[in-house]
C-alpha cells in the first residue's frame, strides 16, 4: 500500500477507490444506504490496499475503519467524504463503534451479501484499473 507521509493511503489511491466507489454504487446497487455503502467500501479497500478495513457503526451512523496498532485508528466516511485519523477529524466522538451500530451493519450486508460482494469487486476493479472479475 501506497501511503502518504503521515502514514494514511496515498491521496490518489484514496480518492480513486472514492470514485470507484461511487461508480460501482451505481452500478450495482443504486439504492444503498449508509451501512450497505460501509461494508462494500470496507471490502473494496481491504482488495484494493491489501490491509484489513471492516465496516463500524453506531446509532449515528457508519464508516470504514483500519485499526493497524490500538493507538491508530483511521476512518473513511464514504457517504461523507471523510478520511483520516480520528483525532484530526472534526468530531472524533461521532466515530466510537458500538456492538449494536456494527451488528446492525453486519446484519444488512449479509442479508445482501451477493450485491455487497459484486459491487466491492466492481469498485476494487475499477480503482485497480483492472478488469472486474465478475462480469
Amino acid at each position: 500500500m501506497r501511503t502518504d507521509p503521515d502514514g494514511l493511503p496515498h491521496h490518489d489511491d484514496r480518492r480513486a477507490l472514492a470514485e470507484a466507489l461511487r461508480a460501482a454504487l451505481t452500478r450495482r446497487c443504486p439504492d444503498a444506504d449508509g451501512d450497505l455503502t460501509a461494508a462494500i467500501g470496507a471490502m473494496a479497500a481491504s482488495r484494493f490496499f491489501g490491509v484489513r478495513f471492516r465496516a463500524e457503526g453506531n446509532a449515528a451512523g457508519a464508516w470504514v475503519a483500519r485499526r493497524p496498532n490500538p493507538d491508530v485508528f483511521e476512518v473513511w466516511e464514504p457517504v461523507g467524504g471523510a478520511w483520516g485519523f480520528v483525532e484530526r477529524l472534526p468530531d472524533p466522538s461521532l466515530y466510537q463503534p458500538t456492538p449494536e451500530g456494527t451488528a446492525r451493519i453486519a446484519a444488512r450486508a449479509q442479508a445482501a451479501m451477493a450485491t455487497v460482494a459484486a459491487a466491492g469487486r466492481l469498485a476494487h476493479a475499477l480503482a485497480a484499473g483492472i478488469e472486474p472479475d465478475d462480469e
